[in-house]
């Protein structure tokens, strides 16, 4: 039996899933998550450390599964990511002939060739859609043409961060097999067909990093990564109540989450102790929303980036869709959707047979993804959505939320008793607005 390996090599933690790759598509064995050390934004920052973390928690799988792997698929994102379309085309003569795959070989080589930039990798090469004597296909193999032009994706990391990524690998006796960009990943299993018209924005916030991928009509069309992530938002709130320890306020962030807000039970007072002396007293309704609106500076650091990449929230943008450990925050759908004012879906892995208990989360979104990208390797115009999806109970909304608990009013009493939703609609699209 052949397996797979992917390794989402994180800032906060390192996620790693071992499949069975002689089955279409590959069927999860094992998925465990586990602190990562010595990895900042993407780099490797500590060499020894992250060496010794990582080298354990391969080795911790693998005696899972019996069999020792050499091989891993790594999920990276870097503040210098860079992406972009490029057109290519190709004349196959005055009378028409079948595309065969060398067509779309001779397309890609093209692509590689325009996409070439010195102290870079291209680490994907996405076909988008394809035109054949001028009509728009989008899996042109097997069809008549003279003439075919091709419009592709590109994604480019740093070749520094290429190299020290497999050297790091390479020490502890392991190779890279790829380098794959978490929502490209992701995105592989969020569309059927019939969701192909429907444009998201695929969004990942990371432990110190933060990316978003746009899917416009079925493709991946703009991307990108920025600096910042969980670890700001708990060094902003362990300044603002003096605690050293960022450990306490990650408990408190991941235990409540947002849904304090969305409840009118009694005031939770939570006890931090410091020292042995010195302790401190933490209101919950005040903490959390701090970190709303923490969360909101990211929000808009986001949506800025992707507006000047030509995305516009208020007409570009049908529904955001959140992976990664960050989106198993309780209450962070019915949060964003009454910040942001648009459908908001948590992606989970869905429909894998023997799922692992503990894989029920978007943790897992990004690397059980990329075991389908990697499928994709293979044979690259063949769609393997329905592996992958929104799990079919729906998800309540904001305003369902209040209803069901009686405390839904009309709007503008709504705003006045929470009234930093307001202010941060109002902040982030005032950030965006096309004004």
């Amino acid at each position: 039996m052949a397996k797979l390996g992917v390794l989402d090599l994180g800032s906060g933690y390192l996620k790693i899933v071992i499949a069975d790759g002689d089955e279409n598509p590959p069927t999860v064995l094992a998925a465990q998550q586990f602190r990562s050390k010595g990895i900042n934004k993407g780099v490797i920052v500590k060499t020894s450390l992250a060496r010794k973390v990582l080298k354990e928690a391969l080795k911790q799988m693998e005696n899972l599964e019996g069999d020792e792997l050499k091989i891993y698929y790594i999920l990276l994102s870097h503040p210098a990511t860079k992406t972009e379309n490029i057109k290519v085309n190709l004349q196959l003569g005055e009378n028409p002939v079948d595309i065969n795959e060398e067509h779309l070989t001779r397309l890609e080589k093209e692509v590689i060739s325009k996409a070439k930039e010195n102290g870079y990798e291209i680490i994907h090469i996405v076909p988008k859609f394809f035109y054949l004597d001028g009509e728009k296909y989008f899996e042109p193999l097997g069809l008549w043409a003279s003439r075919i032009e091709g419009e592709y994706f590109v994604v480019k990391i740093p070749s520094s961060v290429v190299r020290n990524t497999e050297r790091l690998l390479t020490s502890i006796g392991y190779k890279v097999g790829k380098l794959i960009f978490p929502p490209l990943a992701a995105s592989q299993l969020l569309l059927n067909d019939e969701e192909e018209e429907i444009n998201i924005l695929i969004v990942d916030i990371g432990y110190t990093t933060s990316s978003f991928l746009y899917i416009k009509e079925g493709s991946p069309t703009e991307a990108g990564v920025i600096g910042l992530g969980v670890r700001n938002i708990a060094e902003n709130l362990a300044k603002h109540y003096r605690i050293p320890s960022l450990k306490e306020i990650e408990r408190l962030m991941e235990e409540y989450g947002f849904e304090y807000l969305l409840t009118e039970g009694e005031e939770i007072t939570e006890t931090v102790k410091i020292r042995e002396d010195y302790q401190v007293s933490i209101k919950l309704s005040e903490f959390v929303q701090l970190f709303a609106e923490q969360l909101s500076t990211i929000l808009e650091s986001i949506l800025l980036e992707a507006y000047k990449k030509g995305i516009n929230l208020d007409r570009d943008i049908d529904s955001f869709v959140f992976v990664g450990g960050f989106a198993a925050i309780k209450g962070l759908k019915p949060l964003i959707e009454g910040i942001l004012e648009k459908e908001v879906i948590v992606a989970k892995p869905v429909s894998i047979d023997s799922m692992e208990p503990n894989m029920d989360s978007p943790i897992f979104t990004p690397a059980v993804g990329a075991l389908l990208l990697i499928d994709q390797l293979e044979d690259k115009f063949e769609s393997f959505s329905d592996y992958f999806g929104i799990p079919e109970e729906k998800e309540e909304t904001y305003k369902e939320v209040l209803i069901s608990r009686e405390i839904y009013e009309e709007p503008s009493e709504v705003e006045e008793k929470k009234g930093f939703f307001k202010r941060l609609i109002t902040s982030i699209k005032r950030l965006i607005s096309e004004d």
